[in-house]
């Protein structure tokens, strides 16, 4: 439960760094967050917290030109949503 916590923190912190225009590090962040969410899926309650995950990283791709990979994480959250 802990490591899902460290994942929700990991998109907060995501967000915040979107907010800022700071996309290369948010998509890290939000690569780091999957990451934790695909390793403890078992204590995962909600899969729309992973779903988001995917679309913020989506979007972040987009807003680095990253068109490819911006449709691969959205597809991605919309299979799991």
């Amino acid at each position: 439960a802990e490591a899902l916590g460290d994942a929700r923190k990991l998109v907060d912190d995501a967000k915040e760094l979107r907010g800022k225009k700071k996309f290369r590090l948010a998509d890290e962040t939000l690569v780091k967050a999957i990451a934790l969410y695909q390793k403890h899926a078992a204590g995962l309650t909600d899969i729309a917290e992973v779903v988001d995950a995917y679309a913020l990283l989506s979007a972040v791709q987009y807003n680095t030109g990253r068109d490819e990979d911006g449709l691969k994480s959205l597809t991605t959250a919309l299979g799991l949503a």
